[in-house]
């Protein structure tokens, strides 16, 4: 099933829950202060796509579960987040999943073994995937800086009726 939903949270246990289809068994924040958070969720036929924008320091422990990879991209500002004692810089991606390395430290064949049928054929072959899948990702960045974040949230997001609508292909 297809569909989209932008929640917004003040209790972390509720943003714990609606994380926990993405592999999050529990979340404990460490800052002082009122939390909140913002998580935006795009469901595509057998691709999940969530970004999420929180107010207080926390730590997550993930679970990735066995049919999926998870792919983090941090965007805006850091301070960067931290997977498994490794701080993220920017313009990092890391790829986490069961048999799935990290892309820093590791090399790309040893962060990718199973996938593709592994070895040097494997590892192009998901390249060109991950490449296809990040297109969408920069395009709507890069779409976002020029016409405003907001108003590209409106287009995808909201349901306006064309000015065409009803009229006929001639008429348009």
């Amino acid at each position: 099933m297809t569909g989209s939903v932008t929640s917004v949270f003040g209790e972390p246990e509720d943003f714990e829950a609606a994380l926990r289809a993405d592999g999050v068994v529990s979340l404990l924040v460490t800052g002082h202060g009122q939390f909140r958070a913002r998580l935006t969720q795009i469901t595509l036929h057998g691709l999940r796509l969530s970004s999420g924008d929180e107010y207080l320091p926390r730590i997550a422990f993930i679970a990735i579960p066995a049919h999926a990879v998870l792919v983090s991209l941090p965007i805006g500002g850091g301070p960067w987040p931290v997977w498994g004692g490794t701080e993220m810089q920017a313009r990092e991606i890391i790829t986490l999943g069961p048999g799935l390395g990290v892309f820093k430290g590791k090399t790309i064949t040893e962060s990718l073994p199973s996938i593709g049928g592994g070895g040097p054929r494997g590892t192009i072959f998901m390249l060109i995937i991950i490449t296809i899948l990040l297109i969408p990702f920069f395009a709507f960045r890069e779409i976002g800086q020029v016409i405003g974040e907001r108003e590209l949230h409106s287009l995808i997001f909201t349901r306006k009726r064309s000015q065409f609508a009803g009229a006929a292909a001639s008429e348009r």
